[in-house]
């Protein structure tokens, strides 16, 4: 563990693809850039809202399971999107929910049951540089992101500061559904 001044997350593991993602890059379609951001954007906001981020915050999108990070200081975070089997230190993790990572916990997830894309949002969001108005990675063109790119073993992302704080919500979201129901408690903590 490479102990950083930011807040930050280290990938320790990266299977097919991990990607940092928002809601997308819009208005530059005319220049040759897509859209991207998240695939599963309903499942990008209920995580960020789980963790208490703004709506534009960026999470991590992890394709077909088979991911490991290390979080580097105690922090919120929330698992949202395909079902997959998921474990902070060992003990499971379930979807749809926030929990509390301390300094050093590892978050593995393997096996996809149902669903292709994974969401890892983090209390402050991932804080990356803003290109064209979007965090989100755009490989073509080699901009957002991580440097760009997907993310490999090694990699510290930076975890921005929180606005809002974590809330105490229900979620019951349905795969395969248009379908969304949250119960909001909003307060101090």
């Amino acid at each position: 563990m490479t102990k950083t001044s930011d807040p930050s997350i280290q990938v320790v593991r990266c299977g097919f693809m991990a990607l940092v993602q928002d809601q997308g890059r819009f208005g530059f379609q005319e220049l040759g850039v897509s859209v991207s951001g998240a695939a599963d954007k309903e499942a990008l906001d209920v995580g960020n809202i789980l963790v208490g981020n703004s709506p534009e915050s960026a999470a991590i999108e992890v394709m077909l399971g088979d991911f490991e990070i290390e979080f580097m200081e105690s922090m919120m975070f929330a698992l949202t999107g395909a079902e997959t089997e998921a474990s902070l230190d060992d003990v499971p993790v379930g979807r749809n929910l926030s929990y509390k990572a301390h300094a050093g916990s590892r978050l593995s997830l393997s096996n996809v049951r149902q669903g292709l894309r994974a969401y890892i949002s983090v209390q402050g969001g991932i804080d990356t540089p803003i290109i064209l108005g979007s965090r989100s990675t755009h490989i073509t063109s080699g901009i957002g992101g991580f440097e760009g790119r997907a993310l490999q073993p090694g990699d510290v992302l930076k975890v921005g500061g929180s606005e809002l704080g974590p809330m105490n919500i229900q979620v019951d979201v349905g795969m395969g559904t248009n379908h969304l129901r949250m119960n909001l408690v909003f307060g101090l903590y």
